[in-house]
């Protein structure tokens, strides 16, 4: 998830404001993209005399009696000037002014999905929303909050179909039927789901791939490029599957093995694509080709319980001689194991990596020189990011394979959470989740002294690979589902860190 350098709450809006009293909008013609475009290069700049200018930009915005320019005013002086005390007064001014604008609206939109002890039922998610709705009905939302309202459908959609009320999440997402959103919303709450839960929304499923694909052929570019046919690649898979428990055997195996083939057998949903196919052609009786995909697959991308269990029982089949199946996924595993290598290689970096001191859980202080000799692994997070979450199966077993190496520590940097109880949110989150991470707390208020920024980290997930000698040899963005990956990725990165010169 990235943020903006300086600004993460800029609008894109190109809006003309004659009145408007910021420094540089005293030109009529000014424009509020070219006022954020200011903004942003002041802040990007970093000097005393930039940040000056910051300040006496912000003092002018504050006055204003803009809805929008008091936004960006608050901006500044939380994510530039490190003043949230200000920020937070010029919020409760703007929504005192616009009870009914775009701040008052996403405030109380907030609050909807609170579930500070991590078992919130989803009927009380959805009283909420009832409230919310009535009371800032999208009819008179401004133009800039109304992709909030089909986000909380979705939202609830997801929350329902976790609880298995599968009817109710049903009903959420037959509502986005129509909309842009809705091939997005179908994939996002189906995509969390085992086969067996997501058998109820074939119907879905089927419409919303049908929608992408329509949208993805489109003549018109910008239909193309839009969010419908974005999702097309994610509802593949599960097109796919929704047709194999239908018995729709070839088209799967038609649809399924184009797609590998055009990802090189690789990617982000090879695994479960392969997984689709493979069942395909055992149903077609083809379980040479069956086996063939699955091995290449996993060469590809590592050798996941499900691919293995998968080619285990074909290889029981064919009875293969002088080599047990255990010394065959051995060889494969090794082949995918020896290009991740060459592949971290060249990816090696040398730079000293910023001291810091936060602390922990437990209220005590961890120092990055604590851990001098010992190969580091930073991964900064947050509770409200979904890739970090997704990635965190797989950072788990990282972390088990490594807790008896007295060589290696990973330490969870929590950073950019905006809610007072964030502690209080990790704490639930973290025990709900089982999870055995040594978390470490970021500045939250003073972004500019915040490790994360020290890191020069521009979106999270990201993970930093520190060598024993206080070194930066890694350092990448981006979450996996795929456990086998992750762990493949974190075991290669640390033993190459390991034995850097």
């Amino acid at each position: 998830m990235k943020r903006r350098l300086a600004i993460p709450f800029i609008l894109g809006a190109a809006l003309c404001f004659t009145n408007a009293q910021a420094q540089l909008a005293k030109d009529k013609d000014v424009s509020y993209e070219d006022l954020t475009k200011h903004i942003n290069k002041l802040a990007s700049a970093g000097t005393d005399s930039a940040k000056a200018e910051l300040q006496k930009e912000a003092l002018y915005m504050e006055q204003s009696d803009n809805e929008q320019l008091l936004s960006l005013a608050a901006s500044v002086y939380e994510n530039v000037l490190d003043d949230t005390d200000k920020a937070e007064k010029i919020r409760e001014t703007t929504i005192t002014k616009f009870p009914k604008g775009r701040l008052a609206i996403t405030k109380a939109y907030n609050k909807i999905f609170e579930d500070s002890e991590g078992n919130t039922s989803p009927s009380i998610f959805e009283e909420r929303y009832k409230a919310w709705i009535k009371d800032f009905p999208i009819e008179t939302a401004p133009d800039n909050t109304k992709s909030i309202y089909p986000f909380a459908k979705q939202t609830l959609a997801t929350r329902f179909a976790k609880d298995k009320n599968f009817d109710k999440a049903k009903i959420y997402l037959n509502e986005l039927k129509g909309t842009e959103d809705f091939s997005g919303a179908v994939y996002s709450v189906v995509n969390s789901l085992s086969s067996e839960e997501a058998a109820p929304f074939s119907d879905l499923i089927q419409e919303a791939y049908q929608t992408s694909l329509a949208a993805s052929q489109s003549g018109d570019e910008n239909i193309k490029k839009s969010n419908t046919a974005r999702y097309l690649s994610g509802l593949t898979p599960l097109y796919a599957e929704s047709l194999l428990n239908n018995g729709q055997h070839e088209e799967v195996g038609t649809i399924m093995k184009e797609r590998l083939e055009k990802n090189n057998y690789g990617g982000y949903t090879a695994t479960k694509d392969a997984q689709v196919l493979a069942k395909a052609y055992q149903a077609l009786n083809k379980s040479q080709e069956a086996f063939d995909i699955l091995e290449k697959v996993m060469i590809k991308n590592g050798a996941s319980p499900e691919l293995s269990e998968l080619s285990k029982n074909i290889y029981a089949q064919q009875n293969k001689e002088g080599l047990s199946f255990e010394d065959y996924l051995g060889g494969i595993n090794q082949q995918y194991k020896e290009a991740m290598l060459a592949k971290y290689k060249e990816q090696m970096v040398k730079k000293e990596a910023p001291v810091f001191t936060l602390l922990n859980r437990e209220g005590k202080e961890v120092s990055l020189a604590d851990y001098k000799g010992k190969v580091v692994v930073l991964d900064f997070w947050a509770t409200w990011c979904g890739p970090c979450i997704v990635s965190f199966p797989g950072m788990q077993a990282a972390v088990n394979q490594y807790q008896n190496d007295p060589e290696v520590e990973f330490l969870f940097i929590d950073t950019w959470q905006r809610e007072s109880n964030y502690k209080e949110l990790v704490e639930n989150f973290i025990t709900k989740n089982n999870y055995t991470f040594h978390v470490l707390f970021d500045e939250m208020k003073e972004r500019s002294k915040a490790v994360v920024t020290a890191y020069g980290v521009q979106g999270i997930p990201t993970k930093v690979v520190i060598d024993k000698e206080g070194f930066i040899r890694f350092q990448s963005a981006g979450g996996s589902p795929n456990v086998q990956e992750v762990v493949t990725e974190m075991e290669t990165k640390i033993e190459l860190a390991r034995n850097a010169d």
